[in-house]
């Protein structure tokens, strides 16, 4: 009996689905918002992290004692999720305002 347990055990464990957040990454709120193809999600201090597909969306296994999901994509600032539990979730980025001095001479 122990053997017959002990045997099946593994496939019991890894036949569980898989925690995750899943989500979209948005370029601005409201009904003309856009997915961001490209924008990088991954847990702070931990190295999970994903890369969101054509239409912005987003499957992060969900990693118990790492809260902190941020999301970053380059001309938009950055943010950071507090996520205690695996979800659903929809972020909506902001345009980065900083823009660089360029100096042209001639």
């Amino acid at each position: 009996l122990v053997i017959l347990i002990t045997a099946m055990l593994p496939a019991f464990i890894f036949s569980q689905e898989q925690e995750k957040v899943d989500g979209v990454v948005l370029d601005s709120e409201g009904s003309n918002a856009l997915g961001l193809s490209g924008a990088n999600v991954y847990w702070q201090d931990s190295q999970t992290g994903v890369v969101t597909n054509f239409d912005g969306e987003f499957s992060i296994p969900y990693l118990i004692g790492h809260n902190k999901l941020i999301i970053s994509y380059v001309g938009f600032e950055s943010d950071t999720l507090v996520i205690n539990e695996p979800k659903t979730i929809r972020i909506s980025l902001k345009p980065s305002n900083e823009l660089d001095e360029v100096v042209v001479q001639r």
